[in-house]
C-alpha cells in the first residue's frame, strides 16, 4: 500500500513537470528576455511549480528521499533567489528546473518500480529472501548496472546540456531533445551490451561451446530469477539444443509454459516453428507459422522460416537460397553452420548429392560442437 501511495505521487508529480515542459513548444524562449508566456497563463508555471512542491511535501511523509529532496530544495530556492527579477525570467528557470528535476523523478520511478520493495514485505526476512529479481534481470551485480546506468546517464546528459548552453550559448530549446534523444539511445545500447545473457549467447554463438552455454545458464538458475526470465533461459536452450541434442531440445522445450511478457511470447511462437520444423512435423510447422505471421507481419524472421520449411518439406527449386543462407558473409560460426546444413539438406533433398556433399564436408572440416549437424553430415557423405 505505502509503494502505492508513493508511486502515485511520482506519477503525478510527473504528470506536471511535462506540462511545464511543454510550454516552451506553444511560447516564446528567449536567451535575454526568457519565458514569454502571454495573459493569465503566465503565472501556471509558478502554480505549476508550487503543486509540484506540495506532491513532494505529500510524498514525504510516506518516504523521505534524500538527495531527492536536496535536489529540489536548490532548486526551489534558486527560483525563490530570482524573485525580484521579471516573470520571464522566473518562469525560465522554472522551467529549466522542471526539465532537471523531471530526469531525477523518472529515475525515481523505475528505482521505485523496480528496486524498492513494499513494505507489507520489509519486515519479512522469509518473503524478503524469497522474492525475486524483476523480469529480465539475471543477477545483483546485473540489477545494479542497470541502475547505474539509469542514473549516470542522464546525469551526463544534464551536464552536456548545461555546458552546450551555458558555455557554447546554444540555443536550449534545440538542444534539449537532441541530447535527450542521444541519452535516451545511449541508455538502450549500455543496458542491451551489459546484459549477461546476450555476453552469453554471443560467446556461443561465436565458439558452438555448449558447456560454457550451459555453466553460465547454471549460474543464472542459481539467482532468484523471476519466473518468466527462468522460462526465458529454458526457451532458448531448447532452441541451441535443436542443433546439437534434439531429443533433448525437445523435451526442455516442451517443459517451457507460454510466457505472459510480449517480447517472450514472440521469442516463443518463432521457436514453436522450428521445434515443429526439427521434429520434421511439416504440417504443425506451416500451422504454427501461419499464427507467427498473423500475429508478428513484420518479424524479420519470417522469410528465412519459411524458406527453412519450403527446403526441408518440398522439392521446390529456391533461386535465392544461397543468398537466405549464406555461408560467405555468416555473422558468426553458429549462423555459418545453420546455414551450411540448412544448403546441404536442400540439394538432398532435390537429389544433388554432389553439392549435398560439398556442403557436408564444410560441416564436418570446420571446427564446432553442433554435432547433430556433423552426425547428419557424416550420413550424407556416406551416401
Amino acid at each position: 500500500m505505502k509503494k502505492r501511495k508513493i508511486t502515485t505521487l511520482l506519477a503525478l508529480q510527473l504528470m506536471v513537470l511535462m506540462y511545464i515542459a511543454s510550454t516552451v513548444f506553444y511560447n516564446t524562449f528567449d536567451d535575454n528576455i526568457g519565458l514569454i508566456m502571454n495573459g493569465i497563463t503566465k503565472y501556471f508555471l509558478i502554480a505549476s511549480g508550487l503543486l509540484v512542491v506540495f506532491l513532494f511535501a505529500l510524498e514525504f511523509k510516506w518516504h523521505k528521499p534524500l538527495v531527492r529532496t536536496i535536489i529540489l530544495g536548490f532548486l526551489l530556492l534558486l527560483c525563490v533567489s530570482s524573485i525580484n527579477t521579471s516573470l520571464e525570467k522566473i518562469n525560465a528557470l522554472i522551467w529549466v528546473s522542471s526539465i532537471i528535476y523531471a530526469i531525477i523523478l523518472v529515475i525515481a520511478n523505475i528505482r521505485m518500480l523496480i528496486f524498492i520493495k513494499d513494505d507489507n514485505n520489509s519486515n519479512n526476512k522469509e518473503i524478503k529472501s524469497s522474492t525475486t529479481y524483476p523480469p529480465g534481470i539475471l543477477s545483483e551485480k546485473h540489477q545494479k548496472s542497470i541502475y547505474l546506468i539509469l542514473i549516470l546517464t542522464p546525469l551526463l546528459a544534464i551536464v552536456i546540456l548545461f555546458a552546450m548552453v551555458l558555455l557554447l550559448h546554444w540555443n536550449f530549446a534545440i538542444v534539449f531533445p537532441i541530447v535527450s534523444l542521444t541519452a535516451f539511445v545511449a541508455i538502450l545500447i549500455l543496458v542491451i551490451t551489459t546484459d549477461p545473457l546476450n555476453k552469453t549467447i554471443k560467446r556461443f554463438e561465436s565458439d558452438t561451446n555448449y558447456d560454457h552455454l550451459e555453466n553460465d545458464f547454471n549460474e543464472f538458475y542459481q539467482n532468484n530469477l523471476h519466473p518468466e526470465t527462468r522460462n526465458y533461459l529454458y526457451l532458448i536452450k531448447s532452441n541451441y539444443l535443436f542443433t546439437i541434442d534434439p531429443s533433448k531440445g525437445f523435451e526442455i522445450f516442451e517443459s517451457v509454459t507460454f510466457p505472459q511478457s510480449e517480447n517472450y511470447k514472440r521469442v516463443y511462437d518463432l521457436i514453436e516453428v522450428y521445434y515443429c520444423i526439427n521434429k520434421r512435423d511439416h504440417k504443425s510447422a506451416e500451422k504454427s507459422l501461419t499464427q507467427f505471421v498473423e500475429k508478428y507481419k513484420r518479424d524479420n524472421n519470417i522469410k528465412r522460416t519459411k524458406m527453412m520449411i519450403k527446403l526441408i518439406f518440398t522439392n521446390e527449386v529456391i533461386d535465392d537460397i544461397d543468398k537466405i543462407f549464406t555461408i560467405t558473409n555468416a555473422k558468426n560460426l553458429f549462423v555459418k553452420m545453420v546455414n551450411t546444413s540448412a544448403l546441404m539438406i536442400y540439394y538432398l533433398n532435390r537429389n544433388n548429392l554432389d553439392l549435398a556433399k560439398k556442403y557436408a564436408t564444410i560441416i564436418l572440416n570446420e571446427n564446432h560442437n553442433l554435432t547433430s549437424y556433423k552426425e547428419k553430415a557424416k550420413e550424407v557423405l556416406s551416401m
